[in-house]
């Protein structure tokens, strides 16, 4: 064990943590600042937000040598760039993105930091590798949030259920997730609904008298109109791949994200549509169509934010040419 490990491993058994952010301060001086904060946790768990990394950790069973090594090489940072994309896949693929949008809502960005501490839990080996164990309980909890009656009395006993060493309903320690502000991501989630994943470019209408199957019923005096909803193409699949080999930059990454997500909320909605037997709108696929679809279109999603784009433009070298010279 080296000079800086053990001096880590020492600021741990004494409490010593505001020592543990000042040296990894001058240990790694371009990345994120890390605190490191005693909780209730029920073992070493990290909140990653944009700003920092918080380290949780619980009153006993610290595992201060493998915390140490692990802020020590910095292997810490690259697991909170792997939680952070983590709990990102997560929140794209349980939230209503699209609906939010639509509905002049932000992004439920309050949810994705609040997942991070419940897949971001670390190993004996010192590793906040993001099992598939530790991803699922990502999505589950996100379930438990969104289907909370109250969600600004219930967003702390979901999140103690799922970090917490047990749940105490009078536990008066400070929550470490803010929990007003996933609160309120909740309430906008609950106040969205599937068709709002749909705007008016997104199906056409069809004339009764063109849909021989419909019976549709008269209100006010006019007919309701089944509504076809445009077909996803499956060269979506094909083009995502040629964009994910020619990703640049973090902003490409964003960005390619963003459209797969989008259409995964739309095969997600055409797949609600006919499980429940929706007559208001006309999905033009199968459903067997649309499952491989959400399928495919979930494993891009998951190389897209697994990727690490290079800026090709931004060389670590660059070539000085003599005085006059012009190519």
């Amino acid at each position: 064990m080296n000079t800086e490990c053990e001096l880590i491993q020492a600021f741990l058994n004494e409490g010593k943590y505001d020592a543990i952010t000042e040296a990894c301060n001058i240990l790694h001086p371009d990345k994120k600042k890390l605190v490191v904060t005693e909780s209730y946790v029920d073992n070493v768990r990290m909140i990653v937000d944009y700003d920092q990394i918080n380290i949780l950790v619980p009153s006993e069973n610290i595992m201060e040598s493998a915390l140490s090594q692990a802020i020590t090489t910095g292997d810490i940072y690259d697991d909170a760039e792997k939680v952070k994309d983590q709990a990102n896949l997560v929140r794209m693929t349980t939230v209503p993105n699209l609906a939010l949008s639509h509905n002049d809502l932000p992004e439920a960005k309050n949810i994705t930091t609040a997942i991070t501490p419940v897949i971001g839990v670390m190993k004996d080996n010192g590793r906040f590798s993001c099992t598939d164990a530790d991803v699922k309980n990502g999505v589950n909890c996100v379930k438990d949030l969104t289907s909370t009656e109250t969600p600004g009395d219930e967003v702390r006993r979901v999140m103690d259920n799922y970090i917490a060493s047990k749940y105490d309903e009078n536990n008066t320690q400070k929550s470490p997730i803010d929990t007003a502000a996933v609160a309120s991501d909740v309430k906008n989630i609950q106040s969205v609904s599937p068709e709002d994943t749909v705007t008016i470019g997104d199906y056409d209408e069809v004339e009764v008298e063109d849909c021989p199957a419909c019976e549709q019923p008269v209100q006010e005096g006019f007919f309701n109109r089944p509504k076809k909803l445009k077909p996803i193409p499956r060269d979506i699949i094909q083009y995502v791949n040629d964009q994910i080999r020619d990703l640049d930059s973090s902003n490409d990454q964003a960005m390619l994200a963003s459209y797969v997500s989008n259409k995964l909320e739309f095969v997600d909605f055409y797949i609600t549509v006919i499980d429940t037997h929706d007559e208001r709108f006309i999905v033009p696929h199968t459903r067997d169509y649309l499952v491989t679809m959400q399928k495919d279109l979930n494993g891009l999603l998951t190389r897209i934010l697994n990727a690490r784009p290079v800026n090709k433009y931004n060389r670590i070298w660059k070539v000085t040419y003599p005085e006059g010279y012009e190519g």
